[in-house]
């Protein structure tokens, strides 16, 4: 958040702009909705988590699906994106590239032992 504030404020300074005219020229912004935010501020402190557990039969190898959403992952955006909060009075909070996101820490493979299926 400090950075995007700094960088924002550098680009004021070097133009010699208002902070009007900065915003104008800055590529858009994606800030949050409307909708979500209610459920963000209407929430806890615990950040909303969204899971999935998925079997999979036959030959589908874990790697392959990993393989499968890594390739896919330019397709939405918002799944390599993170909420920025911005100071008082300057907005709802905005989705930026998350420059440290790896699938890894969203994805967690786990095999059954045979012969599988829910019981294990």
């Amino acid at each position: 958040m400090r950075h995007i504030a700094v960088v924002f404020l550098e680009k004021v300074l070097q133009a010699g702009q208002t902070l009007y005219q900065a915003a104008a020229t800055t590529l858009p912004l994606d800030r949050i909705s409307a909708d979500d935010l209610m459920s963000l501020v209407a929430g806890s402190r615990t950040p909303p988590m969204v899971g999935a557990i998925v079997f999979l039969g036959g030959d589908v190898e874990p790697a392959q699906l990993l393989a499968a959403i890594r390739s896919r992952l330019t397709a939405v955006p918002r799944l390599r994106q993170r909420l920025v909060r911005l100071p008082l009075g300057w907005g709802r909070p905005l989705w930026v590239d998350d420059p440290s996101f790896s699938l890894a820490d969203h994805v967690s493979v786990v095999e059954c032992p045979v012969p599988g299926g829910r019981q294990a």
